[in-house]
């Protein structure tokens, strides 16, 4: 049975990473990396905040969405259905098109196709927001191998996924997803809960005053935590306040995504449809950030006016609108190619 919060919460948590995105000028990782901080000054659009949670948020969905339908049956064939489900996608998006774009626009430096294809896409160091395809895959993996017995998590897994968020932070690995795999887990397992516990059955059952008094008490919370974990030096507790920060947005997004939830009309059908696409969104968006940044950068467009805040946001929304539009043409464009291939394959 589908459960509509959890479609609205996968909606909300695609377009923050993508408005995350959006409003990079640097981006960099293992292998190479894109500058563009002096095209204009940006002084009043930060984006450090939404990095405080968005991908927690993701990871819990997605345990959220395993608590509706857990595993059962044959482990080669659930394993075999996630593969296609989430590394075939992974494989054809990097290779034929967030590489070529990166190609396109200088990402790469030096050029060494071996390690762009062996390091940075089969082994996941520079793959970019594909990295957490990767991660979510194998912690199927572990979860359906090693941590589940008779449809129930075995002892060890709660401590074993504490001490994973805590070595993620003080040592980590320099591979993306294995080091997001150690710091997310935790969360995976948490969304698990929050199915199995009927939570959501409580969510629904809150009045809008309700919510309103629960949304601004854990987001205080959350700005509060995120404010004083700065002003810590002890890493064990450091990490408990981040996790507990990433808590309480996770919070205040499942309530909203509740209270979006009742919608009737265009509202539902704008939302269900966004949620058919998200994970076409997902896949294909980033690359264009690049693309339009690139574009800039060539005809020589002067943004150094952007000194106001109103002129700022424009700017940004520009770009945002950009990469969502590209993102939407590139989802249909492949589904008519796949339509037309499939017709002519037919006996």
């Amino acid at each position: 049975m589908r459960n509509r919060q959890i479609s609205v919460a996968r909606v909300i948590g695609v377009m923050l990473v993508i408005m995350g995105h959006s409003a990079l000028l640097k981006i960099s990782a293992y292998g190479g990396g894109v500058d563009y901080s002096n095209l204009w000054p940006s002084k009043y659009i930060h984006v450090g905040w939404i990095y405080s949670f968005h991908m927690p948020f993701f990871v819990f969905i997605a345990g959220m969405s395993y608590g509706c339908s857990p595993f059962r049956g044959a482990r080669g064939s659930y394993l075999w259905k996630k593969f296609k489900r989430l590394m075939i996608p992974y494989l054809f998006v990097s290779l034929f098109w967030l590489v070529p774009i990166r190609l396109l626009v200088g990402y790469y430096n030096p050029i060494n196709f071996r390690d762009i294809l062996v390091n940075g896409i089969l082994l996941g160091k520079n793959s970019g927001p594909l990295w957490f395809l990767m991660m979510l895959f194998f912690l199927f993996v572990f979860l359906i191998l090693f941590a589940i017995d008779a449809g129930r998590l075995r002892w060890w897994v709660w401590p074993l996924a504490v001490l994973l968020y805590w070595y993620s932070g003080a040592c980590g690995t320099s591979v993306s997803w294995l080091n997001k795999f150690c710091e997310l887990f935790v969360f995976f397992l948490l969304g698990f809960v929050f199915i199995q516990k009927n939570i959501p059955d409580y969510l629904r059952n809150l009045v809008p005053l309700q919510m309103l008094v629960a949304v601004l008490s854990f987001g205080v919370l959350w700005m509060v935590l995120l404010m004083a974990r700065d002003h810590v030096f002890v890493l064990a507790i450091k990490r408990g306040m981040m996790a507990a920060a990433a808590l309480s947005a996770i919070t205040v997004l499942m309530i909203i995504s509740e209270g979006l939830s009742r919608l009737t009309g265009v509202a539902e059908k704008t939302l269900d449809r966004l949620d058919e696409l998200s994970l076409g969104l997902y896949l294909v968006h980033d690359p264009l950030n690049y693309l339009f940044l690139f574009m800039i950068a060539r005809l020589g467009v002067n943004l150094t006016f952007l000194s106001l805040v109103w002129q700022e946001f424009l700017f940004v929304g520009i770009r945002l609108a950009f990469v969502l539009i590209g993102s939407l043409m590139m989802i249909y464009a492949f589904r008519s190619v796949r339509g037309c291939l499939l017709r002519l394959c037919k006996p």
